[in-house]
C-alpha cells in the first residue's frame, strides 16, 4: 500500500517502552516458572505481547488503512473510497480529527493541522462526490 497521509492515530510505543515491557514480561515468566506461580506467568506473557503490539492508520491511494501486528504477524483492514459515504473534519487547537464515515460505523483518525490541505485534496481526487464537514 501506497502510504499518502499518515495518521498520528497508530503512534507505536516508544522503543524504550517496549523494551522494558520486554524485558519484565521475560523476569516475571522465568520468576514464575522457579514458583510455579500461574499469575505472574499471566502477567509475563502479557507484557512480551504489548512490547511486540504495533498499530499504523493511514490513508492511501486504495482508502483508509489500519494495520495492527504483533510478534506473530499482522494484519490489515482497510475502507476502500468506494464505501466512505461522509467524512467530518473536526479541528481543535493544532490538530484534527477526521471521521470516515461507512455506513453505520466509520473510523476516527488523528492528523496534525498542517495535513489539512494534503488530505482535502486527497479527498476531492480520490472520492469528489462525497461530501466533506469542516467544524
Amino acid at each position: 500500500m501506497n502510504e499518502r497521509i499518515p495518521s498520528r492515530s497508530g503512534t507505536p510505543f516508544p522503543r524504550w517502552m517496549s523494551w522494558v515491557a520486554l524485558a519484565v514480561g521475560f523476569f516475571l515468566m522465568a520468576d514464575a516458572l522457579r514458583l510455579f506461580s500461574f499469575h505472574k506467568l499471566l502477567v509475563g506473557v502479557c507484557c512480551v505481547y504489548v512490547s511486540g503490539y504495533r498499530k499504523r492508520m493511514y490513508l492511501a491511494d486504495e482508502g483508509v488503512v489500519r494495520e495492527t501486528g504483533g510478534w506473530f504477524g499482522k494484519r490489515r483492514e482497510m475502507i476502500p473510497w468506494r464505501e466512505v459515504t461522509f467524512v467530518t473534519l473536526a479541528r481543535r487547537g493544532r490538530q484534527m480529527m477526521g471521521f470516515f464515515e461507512r455506513g453505520d460505523t466509520g473510523w476516527k483518525l488523528l492528523f496534525d493541522l498542517e495535513q489539512q490541505g494534503p488530505l482535502e485534496a486527497l479527498l476531492k481526487e480520490k472520492c469528489p462526490e462525497i461530501r466533506v464537514d469542516v467544524l
